[in-house]
């Protein structure tokens, strides 16, 4: 999908109300029908019209009249409406080229403001009339033209249309693959991460309901229990939840990039000079690289996370810092106590195997399992993370760890006690035959003192246990009476109503008998 914001400077603050009012109103309906627009923008008949027949003509709204007189947004209305947000908010300054394209999403450059804070409309109108840098209007000039040239190029015959269609396409995909070299290449080398107040980033527009990604409702935990859903709102969702891991993932040290912010179905983070994995032909330390991975999983274990997609299309390798790896796609991640937790787990684990297999022809002695990862911190239950256990089972768990901990510290602290009581007598068994007459007499007294003492510990101990049992069994007498009080006390109260109830009845039964008698 391409991304034409020529109609951005165009749009008034009426327009985005009435986007606004079809997105709301998308919420209960697929398609909007032109009342409930009018009523949730709360602008004039006409005006509607007018703005709906504008919005229309830039391809921002579809138009349907099947059962009624109805629209609804498509994907480039909902892109204008989270940029317009992105701008108001004071984060998103330009937007530059595609560097690219995934199953669910695109991704575009962009100029971003070091400090965000809200902006002028004066400085707002001058964002919007600027907001594509001089790369993005040359391609969208460019695909422009080829469009034209399709339109003007059109031969009575269908074969040949076809072939010339194709040849085109083709050549569209070569220069779009240059131009996205040009950037992955050239551009992190030449170009400096901050210029002047503003930072180059990134801003990732989800895309779900694509043809290669429409099983969502298998694949994901968007949609729950519900049984209607809207593709925008998926997006949205999608992002929302990518936001959130990642801002938590970068909070903790995690390598991945860091997000600025996110709108609707828009996510903007840091741009990482570096290579996705799946585009690199030469590892250098490729050992190194393999244990950082598995590494980077096994930390989210520990974390109570599991990734759920870790392949080499989404990790990256930084470009300044060969070794290191940046990770992204984050939306699918869940927790280690989801009920497909050890699934995504091994085939995280597997893709990575993989990948140096099938790339390197290598294989490496290390294998993480499941059942390895031992949870130290409830990231998961922090963010939220599909399938995370609340905190009050997090609190019976740790309870019953220390429990756990006590019980093996006295057992170790009684085997140490029997070691040093061994320890510290003077003769060994065996040796009493060999003892002298002196000797024997300090054995002998050795002895009887031991005794003492384990006589003097068991009474204790049977002390202790009968001021327990008394204490228990006081405790019990008056649960018990105070068991017994309170049923009295609900008996009587029981009474008092049914008496109460019944004097009214009897009320009720005088005042008819005397009505009968006055009537007779």
């Amino acid at each position: 999908m391409r991304l034409d914001l020529t109609a951005l400077r165009y749009l008034n603050k009426d327009d985005f109300r009435v986007l606004t009012a079809i997105e709301m109103g998308m919420r209960n309906h697929e398609i909007v029908p032109v009342d409930l627009i009018q009523s949730i923008s709360k602008i004039r008949n006409t005006s509607v019209r007018r703005i709906l027949a504008n919005l229309l003509k830039h391809k921002l709204i579809k138009h349907t009249k099947i059962q009624y007189d109805g629209y609804s947004l498509n994907y480039l209305g909902y892109d204008f409406l989270a940029i317009h947000s992105l701008i108001k908010q004071g984060i998103l300054v330009q937007i530059g080229t595609k560097i690219g394209v995934g199953k669910e999403s695109d991704v575009y450059l962009c100029y971003v403001k070091n400090v965000n804070s809200e902006i002028s409309d004066e400085l707002y109108n001058q964002i919007k009339e600027n907001i594509l840098t001089e790369n993005a209007l040359k391609e969208q000039n460019r695909q422009k033209k080829l469009e034209e040239k399709k339109n003007k190029n059109k031969t009575e015959n269908e074969e040949e249309k076809e072939e010339n269609e194709e040849e085109k396409e083709e050549e569209e995909e070569e220069e779009i693959e240059e131009e996205v070299s040009y950037f992955q290449n050239d551009l992190p080398k030449t170009i400096q991460t901050v210029v002047g107040e503003l930072t180059i980033a990134c801003i990732k527009f989800a895309r779900l309901g694509r043809t290669s990604f429409r099983a969502v409702k298998s694949k994901r935990d968007y949609v729950k229990s519900q049984t209607h859903y809207n593709w925008l709102y998926l997006s949205r969702l999608s992002s929302q939840n990518e936001y959130k891991n990642m801002k938590g993932l970068y909070s903790h040290g995690f390598s991945v990039p860091r997000p600025y912010g996110y709108n609707r179905h828009a996510i903007i983070m840091e741009y990482i000079q570096s290579y996705p994995l799946n585009k690199i032909e030469e590892i250098k330390d490729k050992e190194v690289v393999y244990h950082k991975m598995m590494d980077f999983i096994l930390k989210l274990g520990e974390n109570g996370l599991i990734h759920g997609d870790f392949n080499e299309f989404n990790i990256l390798l930084n470009i300044n810092k060969p070794d290191e790896i940046v990770v992204i796609d984050f939306p699918q991640m869940i927790s280690i106590h989801h009920s497909e937790a050890k699934n995504y787990f091994k085939r995280d684990v597997q893709c990575v195997k993989n990948f140096f297999i099938k790339k390197f022809n290598i294989t490496f002695d290390e294998d993480l399992k499941f059942e390895d990862i031992k949870q130290i911190n409830y990231l998961d239950t922090e963010l939220k993370a599909y399938g995370y256990i609340t905190e009050k089972k997090i609190k019976n768990k740790k309870e019953n760890n220390e429990e756990d901990n006590k019980e093996e510290d006295v057992d170790n602290n009684i085997i140490k006690d029997d070691n040093d009581n061994n320890n510290e007598n003077k003769f060994e068994d065996g040796d009493e035959d060999n003892l002298d007459l002196g000797q024997q007499l300090d054995y002998e007294k050795e002895m009887i003192e031991n005794m003492k003492k384990l006589n003097i510990d068991n009474k204790e101990d049977e002390k202790e246990n009968e001021k327990e049992n008394k204490k228990n069994k006081k405790l019990t007498k008056e649960d018990i009476k105070n068991k017994v009080k309170k049923m009295l006390n609900k008996q009587n109260k029981i009474h008092v109503k049914e008496g109460k109830m019944g004097n009214r009845f009897k009320g009720k039964k005088d005042l008819s008998n005397k009505m009968a008698i006055k009537n007779a």
